[in-house]
């Protein structure tokens, strides 16, 4: 989105095909009068700032020009690409319908608020204006431009729904590590997960969500181990600046060893915030409450997890820290509680090959204090450290494997634990 300067108070004596073809125009204002040498370094600034990608900057001083009395179109149309680069829609949209009250300038002004529209996924009104641009537009340049985008957005295809998949073989080295016995247990496995979600409206970004999933885990021998779990639900996203949100409620029953095991009403509630291109900020928070489905009553009650997560990317790496907390009432046997504090950190680092590999490390760790019962006082230590290759077939269908070794150390003998886990697999996104 170009950037006008107007001599005076007239818009740019550049054509419509150069201000759409070209990058980023800034020139100074001419004033005739020295009574306006204030506003006029506003605007400049704000240009510079601009210029530099200081979008923040520059919404501020072309403000305060607007405050001192400057009614120029290129100042709406500043002001408008300002707050459009800085995802601000509703105020980009502002002064653009300002902007369109300039028959020179109303063409130019429909097709940005076609773009406003699209960001904010108003998809029939960024049709209206893009229709407006072309019924009353003679400008070459600014017709094709608009054709094409009506060309794109009139395309039929709101998928409302995705599916993922996956279909995994591997190798536990120790699948004993509930308090069943002291036995450490190796066995292979098969691991099958399905999840997709259906948009139940017209706007993905800040529409409602029907949601599913299915998980299974079965082992060769120790059937005893095996587990599934089916989960549905509804979530909801939205958007707000900078800000990604996505709320979800659920309801999941599982299985263990073949039997019902639990029910589980989650509440789920996810913000993301993106600082640049390279850098986004994730929190999360989730709780859990469980209902036990077999005789015993251990192990139900709640639990809650909340979690911050720090993003970097770039062209051919990835990198998340994060700190997750995770709070526990459940209900306790006679010997044993299942209710710890747990303080997890977690580093990964991705780096992404040209020829569609990705290998991957990541290194875990985790405090877990319990509380006493039965005068046992429980405090576990667990570094958990993997690698993993992954190769793209295609931008949906990939193939995985990760190899992890964890070291659970704790002050009750029975519950320190190692175990080394292999997976390989393929997933699909349709």
């Amino acid at each position: 989105m170009p950037l006008l300067s107007l001599p005076q108070h007239l818009f740019s004596c550049r054509s419509f095909s150069s201000i759409i073809a070209s990058g980023l125009f800034i020139s100074s204002l001419t004033w005739h009068s020295s009574a306006f040498a204030d506003t006029r370094l506003l605007f400049n600034q704000g240009a510079d700032f601009f210029q530099q990608g200081n979008y923040q900057q520059a919404a501020e001083r072309f403000e305060q020009a607007r405050r001192q009395g400057l009614k120029a179109p290129s100042l709406l149309y500043n002001l408008a690409s300002s707050y459009y680069k800085l995802k601000r829609y509703g105020l980009a949209e502002k002064y653009f319908l300002q902007l369109r009250h300039y028959p020179k300038m109303r063409p130019l002004a429909e097709y940005n608020l076609a773009l406003v529209a699209e960001k904010q996924q108003h998809k029939a009104q960024a049709n209206r204006w893009l229709k407006s641009v072309i019924r009353s537009s003679d400008n070459a340049a600014l017709l094709k431009l608009a054709k094409a985008k009506l060309q794109k957005t009139s395309a039929p295809g709101l998928k409302r729904y995705s599916v993922y998949s996956s279909l995994s073989l591997g190798q536990d080295s120790n699948i004993n590590i509930a308090e069943v016995n002291a036995t450490s247990l190796a066995d292979s496995f098969n691991q099958f997960i399905v999840s997709g979600n259906y948009l139940l409206t017209d706007n993905k970004s800040s529409g409602w969500f029907a949601d599913f999933s299915y998980y299974q885990l079965q082992y060769s021998t120790q059937s005893l181990f095996d587990n599934s779990e089916l989960a549905y639900g509804i979530s909801k996203r939205q958007k707000l600046n900078n800000w990604s949100f996505k709320y979800a409620l659920q309801q999941a029953r599982s299985t263990y060893g073949g039997a019902d095991y639990q029910n589980t009403l989650r509440l789920n509630l996810y913000a993301y915030y993106r600082l640049d291109r390279q850098q986004r900020l994730n929190f999360s928070y989730r709780y859990n409450d469980i209902t036990s489905q077999t005789t015993s009553t251990a192990l139900q009650g709640s639990r809650q997890n909340i979690k911050a997560e720090y993003r970097h990317y770039s062209k051919h790496t990835s990198q998340k820290l994060s700190y997750e907390l995770e709070l526990n009432n459940r209900e306790d046997s006679a010997t044993s509680s299942f209710s710890p504090i747990r303080n997890r950190i977690r580093y990964q680092y991705s780096y992404y090959l040209d020829n569609g590999w990705r290998l991957a490390g990541e290194l875990g760790l985790r405090q877990s204090d319990y509380p006493t019962v039965a005068a046992e006082s429980r405090s576990d230590s667990r570094i958990r450290a993997s690698i993993s290759a992954d190769y793209r077939f295609s931008k949906t269908f990939k193939f995985r494997s990760r190899f992890s070794y964890t070291d659970n150390q704790s002050n009750i003998a029975t519950d320190s634990y190692k175990k080394q886990l292999l997976t390989i697999g393929l997933s699909k996104l349709f």
